[in-house]
């Protein structure tokens, strides 16, 4: 509290700010501050120590950057800040995928990294709010059990790099798997030039499914290729696959469609 009280009559002064706290609670003061307005804001990081699920807390912190205007990169590594919701526009048009009752106000974001415990519809609702991201890395690190909602695929243009990872077996909770497959279902991404997927599951690491391994790996995955030709095969030069259960055959039919590969 004494060093939110401190650097808050400065914050128009703010141009990079870091802050990491054991708990969400204790940046609630920033997060303050930062609706309040930090004009000249480029670079944030959000980071607490534990999740939500793990403390008293109550999660339901609400980011508000629509009075930081210049703020181009963020990273958010705390479950306890929920997404910034807002009503329904009726003077916004639904185009390019974009919901109206979204906030377009993050326009300036170029560069965006969700992490811990981030929900899949948070994290499309991050994606459909920043359209000219040109950098985005995700981690469904033992993430809510929330369903995707129904909703257009989502287009962007400017994303070059992109990062997924998923790790629902740290959870122990098999309803808490998130389906990636449907997550990548919903992006579009013709200028994706490297693309990293990690996708393990801790889960089912015991003896009662390790005769069924062999009947899994004979299972097409289908989730990369349908990315790459959803997104008219984008010039992707860079493809890193860790844990990933695609077959050697798909591999091999999904390289065929990117020779711009290095």
């Amino acid at each position: 509290q004494l060093l939110a009280e401190t650097l808050a009559p400065v914050c128009y002064r703010w141009r990079m700010l870091s802050i990491g706290g054991l708990v969400p609670g204790t940046l609630q003061l920033f997060l303050d501050e930062l609706a309040l307005g930090a004009p000249n804001l480029e670079l944030l990081v959000l980071k607490t120590g534990c999740s939500a699920s793990e403390t008293d807390i109550d999660p339901a912190l609400e980011l508000n950057l629509t009075r930081c205007p210049r703020l181009h990169t963020l990273a958010l590594l705390s479950s306890g800040i929920a997404f910034p919701t807002a009503q329904p526009n009726p003077n916004l048009e639904a185009n390019d995928g974009i919901d109206p009752g979204i906030p377009r106000s993050y326009e300036a974001l170029t560069a965006l990294t969700l992490g811990r415990e981030t929900s899949q519809p948070d994290a499309l609702g991050w994606l459909q709010a920043c359209p000219n991201l040109v950098s985005a890395s995700i981690a469904f690190d033992g993430a809510p059990p929330i369903m995707l909602p129904f909703t257009r695929p989502l287009r962007m243009d400017r994303l070059t790099h992109f990062a997924l990872g998923a790790y629902p077996g740290l959870s122990g909770d098999s309803d808490a798997r998130p389906n990636v497959g449907a997550f990548l279902s919903l992006l579009r991404l013709p200028a994706l030039e490297s693309l990293t997927l990690a996708v393990y599951d801790f889960s089912n690491l015991n003896a009662d499914d390790i005769g069924n391994e062999r009947e899994r790996e004979q299972e097409e995955w289908g989730c990369l290729e349908d990315l790459l030709r959803l997104s008219e095969l984008p010039p992707l030069s860079s493809l890193s696959l860790l844990g990933t259960p695609v077959t050697p055959t798909e591999l091999v039919r999904t390289l065929a469609l990117i020779p711009s590969l290095k």
